[in-house]
């Protein structure tokens, strides 16, 4: 059997153990409400189970934060195809709790966007597909949503969880990078702390510039910056809990004036 073939099978196990169970719901208008509507048969769905196959896909494809796209493009477009459009077949408020809708909806905004990416490959930046975050529609749930829309309407709005910017991929060298080794429920809290300190000691995130006084930021902390005044105060009181603590020590021995880097849109593949 050849390594495509074992991937494929290896999915396909996984894909039918997730959603076997749901049949799919009837058409619905598309809109953005925080919560959508429950979906006949799906009451009983595990999490892990329903993102077993796409797991299956990271670990085979996703190597140290990069994307092999060509590759999954080749081997595993189908099976990634076939799990995005399991996401319609399940009803999030049949989730035991909300921090497993935020798990879901976390975790079904990267797969969304990883999909959009493939789909259009090759190519160099997700900026360069019109639409791409707020006309191409993706459906969960029974509902459709733009990849801006699920960001922003429903997992800010809904969750207000700073951490999430940690953790959403969406295509970008200087998105955070999109982790093979998470689980969909299990570990999530875990993972969102993971990811944010790992996010703040990249230098290429957050610096100082001892001799200028300056603190130079991802742009995310600007574009964001309401999210972690409304939950830590600040900025700058988040990465104090959150840098390693030799930096942590630094941000607090001055005031810093915050300038933020440009962004790299430049596809996050190898």
């Amino acid at each position: 059997m050849t390594k495509r073939s074992r991937l494929a099978s290896l999915v396909a196990l996984s894909f039918v153990s997730a959603v076997g169970f749901a049949k799919p719901p009837s058409p619905t208008p598309t809109g953005v409400p925080a919560a959508a509507a429950p979906v006949p048969g799906a009451a009983s769905v595990s999490l892990e189970t329903l993102f077993a196959p796409y797991f299956v896909l990271l670990r085979a494809h996703v190597h140290g934060g990069r994307v092999d796209y060509a590759g999954l493009r080749h081997e595993g477009f189908a099976d990634l195809k076939s799990f995005v459009s399991s996401l319609d077949r399940i009803a999030p408020e049949s989730l035991a709790d909300e921090r497993s809708r935020f798990a879901l909806y976390l975790h079904a905004y990267n797969a969304f966007a990883l999909f959009a990416a493939v789909e259009r490959y090759p190519l160099t930046s997700v900026k360069n597909v019109p639409g791409f975050f707020t006309e191409r529609k993706h459906r969960i749930g029974g509902r459709a949503y733009s990849l801006d829309e699920l960001e922003h309407e429903v997992l800010q709005k809904r969750f207000a969880d700073p951490r999430m910017h940690f953790a959403l991929v969406c295509g970008a060298m200087s998105c955070p990078v999109l982790d093979p080794g998470l689980t969909a429920a299990e570990r999530f809290e875990e993972g969102l702390e993971e990811g944010s300190r790992r996010f703040v000691a990249d230098e290429s995130h957050v610096a100082f510039d001892e001799k200028a006084g300056v603190l130079r930021l991802s742009p995310l902390f600007d574009w964001f910056r309401a999210d972690f005044d409304a939950k830590y105060g600040s900025v700058e009181k988040f990465l104090a809990l959150y840098l390693p603590d030799a930096e942590a020590k630094r941000l607090a021995s001055r005031a810093w004036k915050k300038e933020y880097n440009a962004y790299d849109w430049s596809l996050n593949g190898n």
